[in-house]
């Protein structure tokens, strides 16, 4: 389990990686719990110190896009872009890696790269003109 905090605005949020869920820590939220399956992305800019995270939240029958953004303490940028890597890890190659260390659990909890995203666009609001596009959505560090 690595934990990383951001601050998003004027409150901190905890990222919590397990080893098929992604816990969401933000203050004066419920907890939010995410399976590592769901994970697009997790990067870290070290320029702007800033940390991204999109995810699929699962909403009744549906799914939205949820992308969480935020700072992090310079002290924490190393720890922040190894948590990164970490978490993409786990959601693309099917690895989690135990604790900072390195230590490799062989665990298989995630799916192999490159994901797929079906978009629907009906430009129209009508049933008449459907447009259908079908593309890859790949690792970026």
């Amino acid at each position: 389990m690595t934990t990383i905090s951001i601050r998003t605005g004027a409150s901190e949020t905890t990222l919590i990686l397990q080893e098929t869920l992604l816990l969401i820590y933000k203050r004066g939220a419920a907890p939010c719990q995410e399976l590592l399956r769901n994970v697009l992305s997790a990067s870290v800019d070290g320029d702007s110190r800033t940390v991204k995270v999109a995810y699929l939240e699962k909403k009744k029958s549906a799914y939205r896009l949820v992308s969480l953004e935020g700072q992090i303490e310079e002290a924490h940028l190393a720890e922040a872009t190894k948590w990164a890597g970490l978490v993409m890890d786990a959601a693309y190659l099917g690895k989690i890696v135990d604790d900072l260390h390195g230590m490799d659990s062989n665990r298989i909890v995630g799916v192999k790269q490159p994901r797929r995203l079906m978009v629907l666009v009906n430009p129209h609001g009508g049933t008449v003109c459907i447009t259908t596009f079908q593309f890859s959505i790949s690792s970026t560090y």
